[in-house]
């Protein structure tokens, strides 16, 4: 873990959760632009800013979770301290589709095998699910939208390399994916 210096006080923050935070107003509407895997964007509650209406409008045409938030919750979020009210927490990986394992299994002239998570939140537990899935040919990994741990760096190492061969696909209804 690094030190973050603050003026107030010092707090600790991993590594891996820096990395995959994007603030400010133009870094996340240039995020959103360029079609970077986005997982979720905080929006401090109460700002009526037209930039920030702006990102959460591309946001959720591009079928990201906007939350509202208290401007706490961004200020500890924060790793620059300049968030502007607007951070977007980054995948590491792409998603795939429901389309893309059944193309893994095709390839492979195999069955389907696939995993489905329900409520993951701990991302040791992912990246570990994503490690045997990989060891037992798993052709993919499906996890909901909303109430689970998504795509971060934590879940990334945990699963030792194995996130770059097993497709995890995102899914908004998981009874309806299934």
């Amino acid at each position: 873990m690094r030190e973050i210096k603050d003026t107030e006080n010092r707090r600790p923050l991993p590594d891996a959760e820096a990395d995959g935070i994007i603030e400010g107003r133009n870094a996340v509407q240039e995020a959103l632009r360029a079609g970077r895997a986005i997982d979720k964007i905080y929006i401090a509650r109460g700002e009526t800013d037209r930039a920030l209406g702006h990102i959460a409008g591309l946001a959720r045409d591009r079928g990201i979770t906007v939350s509202d938030c208290d401007r706490r919750k961004l200020d500890a979020m924060s790793v620059t301290h300049a968030h502007q009210g607007v951070i977007a927490v980054c995948a590491v990986r792409e998603y795939a589709s429901i389309d893309d394992i059944f193309n893994v299994a095709a390839e492979r002239g195999e069955q389907p095998f696939v995993v489905v998570c329900d409520e993951i939140s701990d991302p040791h537990n992912l990246g570990a699910i994503l490690r045997s899935a990989e060891a037992a040919g798993v052709h993919g990994v499906i996890i909901p939208k909303r109430n689970s741990v998504t795509l971060n760096y934590t879940v990334a190492k945990t699963s030792a390399g194995a996130i770059e061969y097993v497709p995890v696909v995102k899914v908004a209804n998981l009874p309806a994916a299934i």
